[in-house]
């Protein structure tokens, strides 16, 4: 039985340079989930990410990855719209609302257990701090981007944006490409860097067109 904190201490001692990383992605052609999203999870040690949908059923789906980014130590921070599942709103408020902790204390295998049962996992995770969630309102119409910021524990990031939303739909069945820019590549910069400052604007609540709430003020 391996305690949280021991948990957390197995970090991974790659990082995302070491990954053979394409600059663009097809699903037609590539596995997105195996090929580029677990891979980068698994080697990062923060997650920024804009999307129009998102489903908690995407922890089990990339559960290897997204186990080995919480023993890097890793913090997810989501920009998502206001449409979410029945469920997920639940897990989210329930723990949000939670004055003392309760399972998960102890974990034998996060992996397992984040495919045994995703929305219990989403709850503990907002619990635990390693992922905050924001919610997009657009007047008239909807948060519809979708940008994603890895980055890892030597300070280099990769950005990807295209298509895909964070739900299983996207990573796995559905015909979605996305464009992929790395901190060290020269000339990468330029299209890398207005995306991480988009995210900021957006997590700061400093846009025009998007009114942005944590999730706690969305819920009421």
């Amino acid at each position: 039985m391996h305690i949280y904190g021991d948990f957390l201490n197995q970090r991974n001692t790659m990082g995302l340079r070491d990954l053979d990383l394409k600059p663009v992605y097809y699903s037609d052609e590539d596995d997105l989930l195996r090929d580029f999203y677990i891979p980068a999870l698994s080697n990062s040690v923060k997650y920024d990410r804009v999307a129009g949908y998102f489903s908690s059923n995407t922890l089990a789906i990339a559960a290897r990855g997204i186990a080995q980014f919480v023993k890097n130590g890793g913090r997810i921070r989501l920009v998502a719209s206001v449409v979410m599942s029945t469920q997920d709103q639940k897990a989210i408020s329930h723990a949000l609302l939670e004055k003392e902790e309760e399972v998960l204390s102890e974990i034998e295998n996060l992996e397992d257990e984040l495919k045994k049962d995703h929305i219990k996992m989403l709850g503990w995770m907002v619990r635990k701090g390693l992922i905050q969630i924001k919610i997009a309102v657009v007047q008239g119409g909807m948060e519809h981007q979708k940008i994603g910021i890895l980055s890892d524990s030597d300070g280099n990031s990769v950005v990807f944006s295209g298509s895909d939303n964070e739900t299983v739909q996207g990573w796995l069945y559905n015909d979605e490409q996305f464009h992929m820019f790395c901190s060290w590549e020269d000339g990468d910069i330029e299209h890398l860097a207005p995306d991480v400052k988009r995210f900021e604007l957006l997590w700061d609540d400093r846009c025009k067109k998007v009114k942005v709430y944590h999730v706690s003020d969305a819920f009421k």
